[in-house]
């Protein structure tokens, strides 16, 4: 199946409040048919849509975009994967106040003094198709946007969340 067919296979985008996932760099890409990609696709930046039967990535880099369209049948798992989450917060500082109050780490995270009361490291997403296999990654604070946004793949495809 050549790519223009993939693109008619995936049906039309989904409307919803959310256009595409966050960036994602790309991090390690294998794949069985070498020259359907393209050579610098380790340099890219790629973006997801979720359409009715599949999922389509962007990938930029400089001023060059390529669209890969994925059938929700070619794929084979998705895996979204949270990074480790660091929090020290300064004894009697607005984030500690806030922390022992129970209130959520993902608001009290927007009140802390020095980056170093919270830190979070980078989400990798690892997906494998029937043609390809990925590493993805992305900065650690859009997990919580990125899982809503895996979530309404309506699908009965693996999808993977590690918190």
């Amino acid at each position: 199946m050549n790519s223009r067919q993939k693109l008619l296979a995936i049906g039309s985008p989904i409307k919803t409040r959310l256009k595409g996932s966050t960036s994602y760099y790309v991090k390690e890409f294998k794949s069985n048919d070498e020259g359907l990609f393209p050579k610098d696709i380790l340099k890219r930046k790629a973006i997801f849509e979720i359409y009715t039967k599949g999922l389509l990535i962007h990938t930029f880099y400089v001023s060059d975009a390529i669209a890969i369209p994925i059938p929700f049948e070619e794929i084979k798992s998705i895996h979204l994967i949270r990074g480790e989450e660091q929090i020290a917060p300064i004894p009697f500082s607005l984030m500690w106040i806030l922390l022992k109050f129970k209130v959520r780490v993902q608001i009290a995270r927007c009140f802390r003094l020095r980056y170093s009361e919270y830190y979070i490291a980078e989400t990798e997403l690892k997906i494998e198709t029937s043609s390809f296999s990925a590493l993805l990654t992305s900065g650690g604070y859009t997990f919580e946007g990125q899982e809503k946004f895996f979530n309404k793949i309506k699908s009965n495809i693996n999808l993977t969340i590690t918190k």
